[in-house]
């Protein structure tokens, strides 16, 4: 039960009620936050270094608590220059910005950690939708001696966060995947094979990637599959 500290004024990230874990193992916890217009989360603290993937983008604003310090934001080497500029803008003008479907960044909050909370316009159209994916332990990765096949969007000391396009009817296999950890489908349709079973994989979801991967992942929907694969170094 969530239990607000009315001393601090705050709660940790996974007691917050519209931080929803969907998925954890010993490496990362991944957990959903849909924001309807208007609304806001309570005041939460963030203590582990973290990526955020929109599934939804729309308006959003993040207010710090008053008296405590910032963390940096890394933004994915992807982002054009003038985007990030319009990003620079519309915080510094608007105290909000507008974020894309699919938009990446990385805030280091093991060293920074910081106390917000979240705010969606009243003007977006449709519920924003937001995974984080925190980083639980990375220091023992299990990975090959290849490089990932996709567009390397941020990296690190400890992780290497990687954009992957699958075209329709195409597919990844074990030559593809470099280590072990998780992607995350931010569009599309796969079916995962791994360990003789088959599963079907839809935007939103988490895919466990183990090494060796002897299986494979196929796009079968009727439009390219986007995903964002986050493994170890």
């Amino acid at each position: 039960m969530r239990i607000m500290d009315r001393k601090i004024g705050y709660v940790e990230v996974d007691e917050e009620p519209l931080h929803q874990e969907i998925f954890r193992n010993r490496e990362f916890r991944v957990y959903r936050a849909v924001l309807k217009p208007g609304v806001a989360t309570d005041y939460h603290r963030h203590s582990k270094n973290t990526v955020y993937a929109a599934l939804q983008g729309g308006r959003i604003t993040t207010e710090k608590m008053k008296g405590t310090p910032a963390c940096p934001t890394v933004l994915s080497k992807s982002l054009s220059l003038s985007k990030r500029l319009k990003l620079i803008v519309q915080k510094i003008f608007q105290n909000s910005i507008e974020i894309e479907n699919g938009f990446v960044f990385y805030m280091p909050s093991r060293d920074f950690p910081v106390i917000h909370r979240a705010v969606a316009s009243v003007s977006n159209s449709r519920n924003m939708e937001l995974l984080g994916i925190e980083i639980l332990c990375s220091n023992s990765p299990v990975k090959g001696d290849k490089e990932c096949s996709g567009k390397i969007e941020i990296e690190t000391d400890e992780i290497r966060i990687s954009r992957l396009v699958i075209k329709t009817e195409n597919g990844l296999d074990g030559g593809d995947i470099y280590g072990k950890g998780v992607i995350l489908v931010l569009s599309g349709t796969l079916e995962v094979r791994a360990n003789g079973n088959s599963k079907s994989k839809n935007t939103g979801d988490i895919v466990e990637i183990d090494w060796p991967f002897s299986g494979g992942i196929e796009n079968t929907g009727e439009q390219d599959a986007e995903l964002l694969y986050i493994s170890g170094k």
